[in-house]
C-alpha cells in the first residue's frame, strides 16, 4: 500500500469518525419517537440501486401486504420503487426512518453510527452467495480498519442473515463475526434463476433486442483501486466467437459492479454492445442471458445454478490473488479460464456442453446449494410474522 493510498484512507477514516458522532447522536434523539409497527426500511449497495435480495424481498412483501409503509434508501433522487417512499442515503431523513422502523433490510454493512432499539428487527441479506474471493474476517488484513469496525458492529446488530447454501452458512459463521440466526431459505434474488424465460423476455424488452437475439453478459467485479485497465475484453471478438460456436445473432450487455457502475459511461457502445451498468436487477441479467463472461464475481455460480454457460476472462489473476486470496483453487473451478483474449476465443470455440454440465453440477452439489424458486416468499412470510409480534 503506497503512502498516497494510506493518506487517503486516513482522511476517509477521519471523516467517518466525525460523521459517526453527529449521526449517532441524531439517531439517539430520533429513537425517542415511537416505532411505526408497519414500516420497513430497505437499502441495497448503499442506495446505488434498488435491487439484489432486498428488492426481491420487497416485491414479495408488497404482493402480500401493499398496505405496509415501505421506505427505500437511495443515493440518486431519480431512483424510485412503485409502492414505496424514498429518502436519500446519508441524510438525516434516513436516520429518522431507521430509528422509527419496525424492520430494516440491507445487503451491505451499516455505519458505526447505527444503533438499534428494542422492538426492531434487522435482516442482513448480504450481497453475495458462494464467494470466490475471501471476504470479511478471511480478508481482515486487506480491509480498512473502519470497515472492520463497522462490520463487527453490523453483525452484532443483525437479528438474522440469509444463506443460499451449506457452504455460505459455514462462511457466515467463519468469516462474518456472527453467531446469530441464519435463515437457510435460499437467496431471494436467485428465485429468478429458476424462471429464465421470464428474465430473458424482460431484458430483451428493456434493451430492444428481438426474441431471437442471443445475449452474452460481461459482468466483471471491481478492483480495490477502482482501476478500469483490467476491463480490456475484446468485445467484438467475443461476439464473433459466440456466433462461430453457437450460431445466431448475438448482443453483448456490459454490466460493471455497483461500486463502479458510473464508470461504465467511459466505454464505447453500439447496436451490438450495450451498457447495462444501471439495469436494476442483476439476477435478471444472469438468468436471462445465454452466456456469461466474468472474472472473479460470484455471479458465475448464480449462472451455473441457472444452467447458463459461463466463461472466465481474468487478465490479472496473480495480482488479484495476492490482494484478496480465493476460497477455492482457481484452476479447479468448473469454468474454462482465460487470461488473454486469444484464450477466451479458444475456450468458447472448444466449449463442450456435456462436460460443462457434469462439472458444474458436481461443484454445486458439493457446496450444498439449496436456492429455490420460493425464497423471497418464504422470507416475506417470516418477516410478516415478526411484524405481528409485540
Amino acid at each position: 500500500m503506497n503512502n498516497l493510498h494510506q493518506e487517503r484512507l486516513a482522511i476517509v477514516n477521519m471523516k467517518n469518525e466525525i460523521r459517526d458522532i453527529f449521526a449517532g447522536t441524531y439517531m439517539k434523539f430520533c429513537q425517542r419517537l415511537p416505532i411505526d409497527e408497519k414500516k420497513i426500511v430497505l437499502k441495497s449497495f448503499r442506495g446505488i440501486e434498488c435491487g439484489d435480495n432486498p428488492r426481491a424481498i420487497f416485491d414479495a412483501l408488497y404482493a402480500k401486504r401493499p398496505d405496509l409503509h415501505y421506505v427505500w434508501v437511495t443515493a440518486d433522487e431519480k431512483l424510485s420503487v412503485p409502492g414505496a417512499r424514498t429518502v436519500r442515503h446519508g441524510s438525516p431523513a434516513e436516520i429518522k426512518e431507521l430509528a422509527t422502523a419496525k424492520i430494516w433490510i440491507d445487503n451491505k454493512r451499516k455505519g458505526c453510527w447505527t444503533s438499534k432499539r428494542a422492538g426492531q428487527f434487522y435482516l442482513q441479506t448480504w450481497h453475495g452467495g458462494i464467494a470466490l474471493k475471501r471476504i470479511e474476517k478471511d480478508a481482515e488484513d486487506k480491509l480498512p480498519a473502519y470497515y472492520i469496525k463497522s462490520a463487527k458492529k453490523d453483525s452484532r446488530l443483525a437479528d438474522a442473515f440469509l444463506s443460499g447454501s451449506g457452504w455460505q452458512t459455514g462462511n457466515i459463521r467463519d468469516a462474518f463475526w456472527y453467531t446469530g440466526d441464519i435463515w437457510e431459505t435460499g437467496l431471494p434474488r436467485n428465485d429468478i434463476l429458476f424462471r429464465p424465460d421470464e428474465a430473458g423476455k424482460k431484458i430483451r424488452q428493456a434493451f430492444g433486442f428481438s426474441e431471437t437475439d442471443k445475449v452474452v453478459l460481461y459482468a466483471p467485479t471491481f478492483r480495490e483501486d477502482y482501476s478500469l485497465d483490467v476491463y480490456d475484453l475484446d468485445r467484438e471478438r467475443l461476439l464473433a466467437a459466440c456466433r462461430a460456436r453457437f450460431g445466431g445473432k448475438w448482443k453483448l450487455i456490459m454490466r460493471l459492479h455497483p461500486n463502479i457502475a458510473n464508470e461504465g459511461k467511459y466505454f464505447y457502445y453500439n447496436d451490438e454492445v450495450l451498457n447495462g451498468c444501471h439495469y436494476p436487477i442483476m439476477s435478471e441479467l444472469v438468468a436471462g442471458c445465454d452466456v456469461l463472461v466474468t472474472d472473479y464475481s460470484s455471479c458465475m455460480f448464480d449462472a451455473a445454478e441457472s444452467g447458463k454457460i459461463s466463461f472466465i476472462y481474468a487478465s490479472d489473476v496473480d495480482d488479484y490473488l495476492a490482494d484478496r486470496g480465493f476460497n477455492f483453487e482457481f484452476r479447479d473451478l468448473p469454468f474454462a479460464i482465460a487470461e488473454t483474449n486469444d484464450e477466451l476465443e479458444q475456450n468458447i470455440k472448444a466449449y463442450d456442453e456435456n462436460e460443462y454440465a457434469a462439472r458444474t453440477e458436481a461443484f454445486l452439489d458439493e457446496l450444498q446449494v439449496y436456492d429455490n424458486e420460493c425464497a423471497a416468499g418464504t422470507v416475506a412470510d417470516m418477516l410478516l410474522q415478526i411484524m405481528e409480534e409485540k
